[in-house]
């Protein structure tokens, strides 16, 4: 499976499902790098299965491997846990209001070897896409828990 997770404009849906839109939150190199090492520390500390990590000023693209039905659970640990430490590192207090990620995300199932590399491949340079320069530190915190 892969969840990404990103600001989107406003559905109907979203609506329905009472999702508050604010303003997106672009990082700068630092806050980047320093959410890269609370999400590698969530995930090693939960063992979880990554094969692709990668962000891009305001949305991360991660390639998980879990069934379908702990989807839910892995993207609410990975973002809450993420934000809350984020919060902490910024020095902002419980009471301070504080958003780090969008509500919503998406998912979709991964059936072939060859999709797998094209999604691989698709997280991996996606900073390129979005006119971002490679980001060393990013890498090589990623690749300690990629197999």
């Amino acid at each position: 499976m892969t969840w990404v997770t990103h600001n989107s404009r406003i559905s109907q849906r979203m609506i329905d499902q009472h999702v508050k839109v604010g303003p997106a939150i672009d990082l700068d190199d630092k806050a980047e790098e320093k959410i890269t090492e609370i999400i590698a520390d969530i995930i090693r500390e939960k063992n979880y299965t990554v094969y692709a990590y990668n962000i891009c000023r305001n949305h991360i693209h991660i390639l998980i491997k879990c069934d379908d039905n702990a989807v839910g659970d892995i993207v609410r640990q990975i973002k809450g846990k993420s934000a809350q430490l984020y919060k902490e590192y910024l020095g902002k207090t419980a009471n301070e209001s504080f958003h780090l990620w969008a509500q919503k995300f998406n998912k979709w199932l991964i059936t072939s070897d060859e999709e797998l590399h094209k999604t691989m491949e698709y997280i991996l340079y996606n900073r390129k896409k979005h006119g971002l320069p490679e980001h060393k530190t990013i890498l090589n915190i990623a690749s300690s828990y990629i197999p």
